[in-house]
């Protein structure tokens, strides 16, 4: 087994090592990089010093930053889906290619630098093929038979049944390639709202927003989580931020209907951990603001942060009462 495992890896190195395949990740390189380059000049002749950028400048810039980090996704038809990678589950045969637009020192196991692969592996994505099976054949989610022994309701709340991820890749058809892309989708809205935040309700320039927007992506939590549901409530933290500024600022039945459904994706994205953090910072940031520009105006401030949540909570009893 492991003579053949050795043969394939060797195969698969001679391949990404050809000549024919560093031309082709070379051109794919330059052309990104000549893409980049220019939507950010274009965003820097827009965005002047004191002017909050538009909405379509930060559409861009969230498009242009999640193209540059996940190239390989986008262009090379790798794959997110952490059931592609790990060795328990899947044949090595079978293994997507560990391609890559960027340069990679020689050696480097595709599962480098990778968190709890074994917790999105055996518990998020086989989630999201049990809900298309559920929704292709109307069966009831409330009971999975493939999870442990068989769990009651929402699990143990670390598959994250009920959470917009899952539900979306679901009908799409659970598939790998479907997960991918609602995940990229998920990364640009997180990069957009970051950046929306940033520049219109915390008075960044629009280059520092550019800049927390890549620390956002680029740090060691999120690099080792991008696929496992420890991660997932960290991705609706801006969304999360951006409605609540947003409904401060002005009240209307649009910014109503945003901080709701926010809320609602965050609450029912169940990992308490990391949701319970991002939770603590999204709300100091938020109160902490809010109060300081319009101290009068605490009543609302305070019911809006106290009020909505209980309304999330609410709208999705229906995910937890059946259970007890």
């Amino acid at each position: 087994m492991k003579s053949a495992r050795a043969q394939l890896a060797g195969s698969l190195e001679a391949k990404l090592l050809s000549p024919e395949s560093i031309e082709s990740s070379a051109r794919l390189r330059s052309t990104l990089a000549i893409g980049c380059r220019r939507i950010f000049s274009f965003l820097r002749a827009t965005a002047h010093p004191g002017q909050v950028a538009s909405r379509w400048a930060c559409f861009l810039a969230a498009t242009g930053i999640v193209l540059l980090i996940f190239g390989d996704v986008v262009f090379l038809r790798t794959s997110l889906g952490p059931l592609d990678y790990c060795e328990v589950i899947s044949n090595p045969s079978e293994h997507a290619s560990p391609r890559s637009m960027s340069p990679e020192r020689p050696g480097r196991n595709i599962l480098d630098g990778q968190g709890d692969i074994g917790a999105a592996a055996y518990q998020f994505q086989p989630a999201q093929k049990f809900m298309a099976y559920c929704l292709r054949n109307g069966e009831s989610p409330f009971w999975d038979p493939y999870a442990a022994a068989g769990a009651l309701g929402p699990e143990t709340l670390t598959d994250l049944k009920f959470s917009p991820v899952t539900l979306v890749a679901a009908l799409l058809g659970g598939s790998s390639r479907a997960f991918s892309f609602v995940l990229l989708a998920l990364y640009v809205l997180s990069a957009y709202c970051l950046l929306r935040a940033c520049t219109v309700h915390l008075g960044l320039s629009f280059q520092a927003a550019l800049v927390s927007s890549f620390i956002f992506f680029l740090n060691g939590f999120t690099l080792g989580n991008l696929y496992t549901q420890i991660a997932q409530p960290y991705f609706l933290a801006p969304p999360l931020l951006l409605s609540i500024l947003a409904l401060m600022d002005q009240i209307n039945p649009i910014r109503v209907a945003f901080v709701l459904i926010a809320h609602i994706s965050f609450v029912a994205t169940t990992f308490f951990p990391t949701a319970v953090l991002s939770g603590m910072l999204v709300y100091g940031i938020s109160l902490s603001l809010c109060l300081s520009q319009t101290p009068r105006n605490w009543r609302r401030i305070l019911f809006v942060h106290l009020g909505t949540p209980a309304a999330a909570i609410a709208v999705l009893s229906f995910v937890y009462f059946p259970t007890f």
